[in-house]
């Protein structure tokens, strides 16, 4: 006879109760590119909008980093949605070259007989784009692949395709920005026909209401929330600034950034108004679909911080009051949001970045860094006279894609495999024979060698991928830059400046209020999303969950 039957009845409720929560009416992740920590922290005292509601009320991972030797939009957004390293998924970067070395390669290319971009009229004769690249399923596609009667959508919004597609994995509905035609679009790989609700906000937000590269400071320009080593030291920028009272001219320099945004909508990015933009289209695709959909997955990639930063640094004072206004752009929005759910639903929500940035290099050798400019085509030219001299071989490497050189791969077949191994060898002991650049190996060498895990090596290793990747990959030292630009920065190392990003999560009354100091890996997100979601992980996805996320 059971002599304590309430106990084991409490014992069965206890261990078939659920532990979590019922999954969000709504998740939005909000992917703030080139959102560095060091960036996001400096001026966060001053921030009073949803970065602060955020930190305040949200779970903070405070030293969130991302398993990346190369660090890269398209590799940062796929490794968010999938839980695993670039070798696994395949994007492996924004882009790679053909096999003469000769022309860039879109990640996400696909012909426009399979995925043909959408614009003004039809169908794009001559540009077609898809996840055919991306070799795993995300976050975003289990959530879809566990609808029930059509219950369920993912979106997912960008400036850039790259990342659009990295979030929205295939079955994902992608929108991103056309510089070309200066629109919010897609391609037929991800819809039918554009929804109408697109085509009428193409309609009524034309980027060309905002037609010069200048805005209103949000507070004066000699106030404390601008006072930061070097914040009006526009030198080693791509821009001049021009500051009269509250009002901030940004005037490309000549050369590469004149030219550049002599292009149509290129002048777009780099301003406020971009961020707007994109939330203004997410707010429009909530709108309009949230009726339709017992439950939503919102991707959201603000790209505004990273094309402005490139040019300026972050340092900068026109960096900073962007980042100043989309702590209130984001405090807009999330209020509409809050508004189009009842009482009872909520929404959680998710802040992170795709990767980080090196501060200008420049600046940090006034402050006493070590840090100084590599001129990757110098360096190439160097190394192909090198083999010139030793070998006879003209112009072997034809191309530097940082942190890897590419080689001409027909003349480099050509050659038998014991000069092909004496030649890369040649290259990488020249290489690290250059001041400035600490390792270099061939392909199969870095490869093939077994390193600690989450080495700086073990994390380049984790980026290649056969065919793709470039024979000779390199590691310079802290805060040296190895690029073709003379001036702006970059994001491409293995170091804290180049991977750590802020990560919160947040949902009312159920993930909210906690500190977490320990190192976590961002791509513990897709694990974490599909148990907030309740749904299975990525079948690819090679981290576990978050700590310290318990639901309910």
């Amino acid at each position: 006879m059971n002599k304590f039957p309430f106990h084991h009845a409490l014992l069965a409720l206890i261990f078939t109760a659920p532990l979590v929560a019922q999954p969000p009416r709504l998740t939005i992740v909000l992917v703030v590119d080139q959102l560095a920590s060091h960036f996001f922290m400096k001026p966060s005292a001053y921030f009073k909008g949803a970065f602060k509601q955020l930190l305040q009320n949200g779970i903070v991972y405070e030293q969130a980093n991302f398993p990346h030797g190369m660090p890269s939009t398209a590799t940062g957004h796929a490794a968010l949605s999938t839980g695993t390293y670039a070798h696994n998924h395949g994007i492996i970067g924004n882009y790679w070259y053909n096999k003469e070395g000769t022309k860039k390669l879109n990640c996400y290319l696909d012909s426009p007989e399979d995925a043909a971009l959408f614009i003004p009229g039809g169908l794009s004769t001559d540009r077609g784009y898809s996840c055919k690249n991306l070799l795993v399923d995300g976050i975003s596609d289990q959530y879809m692949i566990a609808s029930k009667n059509n219950d369920r959508s993912v979106y997912s919004f960008s400036l850039k395709s790259r990342a659009s597609m990295g979030m929205g994995n295939h079955r994902g509905k992608n929108i991103w920005f056309d510089t070309k035609t200066g629109r919010m679009t897609s391609s037929k790989a991800f819809f039918g026909a554009l929804p109408a609700w697109l085509n009428q906000f193409n309609t009524t937000h034309p980027v060309a209401a905002h037609q010069d590269i200048s805005w209103q400071l949000m507070y004066s320009p000699s106030s404390k929330q601008y006072r930061f080593d070097h914040a009006r030291d526009d030198r080693f920028g791509a821009f001049s600034e021009h500051i009269q009272k509250r009002h901030i001219t940004l005037t490309p320099k000549p050369g590469e950034a004149e030219e550049k945004y002599a292009e149509a909508h290129k002048w777009f990015e780099v301003v406020p108004a971009e961020n707007q933009y994109v939330l203004d289209c997410a707010y429009t695709g909530i709108r309009n679909e949230l009726p339709h959909n017992k439950h939503m997955l919102v991707w959201i990639s603000l790209s505004g911080i990273d094309k402005l930063g490139h040019r300026v640094g972050s340092h900068n004072i026109a960096l900073i009051d962007m980042l100043y206004k989309l702590d209130m752009q984001l405090k807009t929005f999330m209020s509409s949001i809050k508004k189009l759910l009842k009482k009872k639903e909520s929404v959680a929500y998710v802040l992170t970045g795709d990767h980080g940035a090196m501060p200008l290099p420049q600046l940090l050798a006034i402050d006493g860094y070590p840090a100084k400019r590599l001129n990757s085509d110098e360096v190439r030219a160097a190394t192909n006279e090198q083999l010139k001299e030793k070998f006879g071989i003209e112009d072997l490497v034809k191309a530097y894609k940082t942190p890897q050189f590419f080689l001409d791969e027909p003349k480099f077949g050509a050659l038998s495999l014991e000069e092909q191994r004496t030649i890369s060898h040649e290259i990488t002991q020249f290489l690290k024979s250059v001041p400035g650049i600490r390792h270099a190996w061939t392909f199969d060498e870095l490869n093939s060698t077994t390193y600690p895990t989450h080495s700086f090596e073990e994390h380049l290793k984790q980026q290649l991928y056969p065919g793709l990747s470039g024979r000779i990959t390199v590691q310079t030292h802290p805060y040296v830059l190895m690029t073709d630009y003379h001036l702006g920065t970059g994001h491409k190392t293995p170091y804290n400046y180049d991977t750590q990003v802020p990560l919160i999560i947040h949902r009312r009354n159920v993930l909210e209020k906690k500190h977490i100091k320990s190192k976590v890996w961002t791509t513990q997100l897709a694990a974490t999303l599909a148990s907030i979601l309740e749904v299975p992980r990525p079948s690819a996805a090679t981290f576990g969950m978050l700590p310290e996320i318990a639901q309910g």
